[in-house]
């Protein structure tokens, strides 16, 4: 599947455009919600995990591409991750959050015979690397926040819900076989991504003076759904997500905050139409650190 240049630079300009009216909308109707200055939140985050799981498979045509598993197949040992948000607090109960996370999918392997990945013959006895990340695998969620119940002394149960956008473009770098009936060795996911629908639960509990026990989780589903765009007939849709994540926040200062834990995740993407048939896969469990910035009144 090919995407022109024509449609990335309208779909990003478009995306640009949106983004950017809505801020105008939300910002100025934030303050007058606020009735005064605006609370502001910025997190950074990183995660590594070891052993992912799952795979990746690509059709085109009538070529059935074969199902590549990241560790067996694709040599993927290990995935990292980076995240940045930031959170509008229009009291002490609500809130916007918006999150731009990358994923990095690198890998090695020879391969011990052919490989048939979108259409493309790879040759056996070669070298074929996975080189999946920024930007080519990026999420983009944007969730608003309620605090549905105190806690104890401190603690606070929170609900969120909202949407997120998957940015994925998976890339391989290897030799083609001799007569391979294509030449293409990526595959865009982007084109017929949707927005998906994302609800999920936090608590947060303290344990001592400066030390607070957070556990968050939160997912969210497409069934088959009519993607909106077609390629050799119309583009069926199914997509998944699972937020998982335990760990311990500790107070720094009254405005910096250092984050350790675990987080897993899980997600999955489905494509089908009568000129392509793509699937993913993906489960990690990784080691998360970060910090949180918080503006003091």
């Amino acid at each position: 599947m090919r995407i022109s240049r024509g449609w990335r630079s309208c779909w990003r300009t478009r995306g640009e455009v949106a983004l950017a009216t809505l801020l105008c909308i939300w910002v100025p109707l934030s303050l007058r919600a606020q009735g005064g200055p605006a609370r502001w939140e910025f997190a950074a985050h990183a995660q590594l995990s070891s052993a992912p799981a799952g795979w990746v498979q690509v059709r085109e045509g009538a070529i059935e591409g074969r199902r590549l598993w990241f560790q067996r197949d694709l040599g993927v040992r290990h995935t990292h991750a980076y995240e940045i948000g930031a959170a509008y607090h229009l009291s002490g109960r609500t809130a916007f959050r918006l999150t731009v996370a990358s994923d990095a999918l690198d890998g090695r392997v020879t391969l011990p015979g052919d490989v048939l990945f979108n259409g493309a013959t790879l040759a056996g006895g070669s070298r074929l690397v996975t080189r999946t990340d920024f930007p080519h695998f990026m999420r983009v969620t944007l969730a608003g926040e309620r605090r549905l119940a105190s806690i104890g002394s401190g603690g606070a149960l929170t609900g969120t819900a909202g949407l997120t956008f998957v940015l994925l473009t998976f890339e391989l770098q290897g030799t083609l076989a001799p007569g391979t009936a294509g030449r293409e060795t990526k595959e865009d996911f982007v084109t017929q991504e949707l927005p998906v629908p994302l609800v999920g639960l936090r608590l947060e509990y303290p344990l001592a003076r400066r030390v607070s026990a957070v556990a968050r989780v939160g997912g969210g589903a497409l069934p088959w759904v009519n993607s909106l765009r077609n390629e050799g007939g119309t583009v069926m849709l199914k997509q998944s997500h699972l937020d998982l994540g335990i760990g311990l926040a500790y107070a720094l200062t009254r405005s910096l905050q250092l984050d350790v834990g675990y987080s897993g995740t899980h997600f999955a993407q489905f494509e089908r139409s009568h000129e392509d048939g793509n699937d993913i896969r993906l489960g990690e469990d990784a080691v998360r650190v970060g910090v949180v910035w918080r503006s003091v009144r």
